[in-house]
């Protein structure tokens, strides 16, 4: 391996780092090139080229089985072991910002349901990204004392993160007319629970029924 400029060798572009998080995020899993190509919709050439990079600075090992080649994460690499500890504080903060949205939402007994939602659950966003929200209350009185917790939470994350809640309000009742509508449906298929009632989450599975 190289000991003097690794990290411009091996992480100086977006697929050299899309290679190396899905290894150690899956670091007993081995893949095929095309396997990776089509999990990362990187071409595969690409993706082999960064798997011969890492292979030659003892990242990966490379296994002949039959006429194809499986890769697999070099667990014993230094490299490995550091980079796998970046990963996972970038896990750590989005972990943190939803526990965050969490615990402060839970407290009004008022809110039944919140989802993150948008650029941020598509993993998708931007620096300067909002953090889109949808929030259920049970009626509609109940909008402002939600709007007044997201208001709290925004002065908390601004400085830590340099974005704010971007969120959306609907009382039960407000939401159910809204069923056939393009937020709904965005919201109900990309959405990511970050809290849910009993009530609620019994409701939905009368729903599946």
């Amino acid at each position: 391996m190289k000991f003097h400029n690794t990290l411009e060798e091996m992480f100086a572009s977006k697929v050299k780092i899309a290679v190396m998080k899905l290894m150690c995020l899956n670091p007993e899993r081995k893949y095929s090139g095309r396997e990776m190509a089509r999990i990362l919709n990187i071409s595969a050439s690409r993706v082999l080229e960064v798997l011969e990079l890492f292979r030659k600075n003892a990242v990966v090992n490379r296994e002949t089985v039959g006429r194809s080649s499986q890769w697999g994460l070099n667990q014993e690499s230094i490299v490995v072991e550091e980079v796998s500890s970046l990963i996972n504080v970038e896990r750590k903060i989005y972990m943190a910002l939803k526990s965050r949205i969490y615990e402060t939402l839970i407290r009004e007994k008022s809110i039944q349901k919140v989802v993150l939602y948008g650029s941020v659950a598509r993993k998708k966003e931007k620096p300067e990204s909002d953090i889109d929200v949808f929030i259920l209350v049970t009626t509609k009185k109940d909008k402002e004392l939600a709007a007044a917790l997201v208001g709290k939470l925004n002065k908390y994350l601004l400085p830590r993160y340099g974005n704010v809640i971007s969120e959306t309000i609907y009382s039960e009742r407000e939401w159910k007319d809204m069923e056939k509508t393009k937020i709904f449906k965005k919201i109900e298929s990309e959405g990511e629970i970050i809290l849910i009632r009993e009530k609620i989450r019994d409701e939905m599975r009368d729903l599946d029924k």
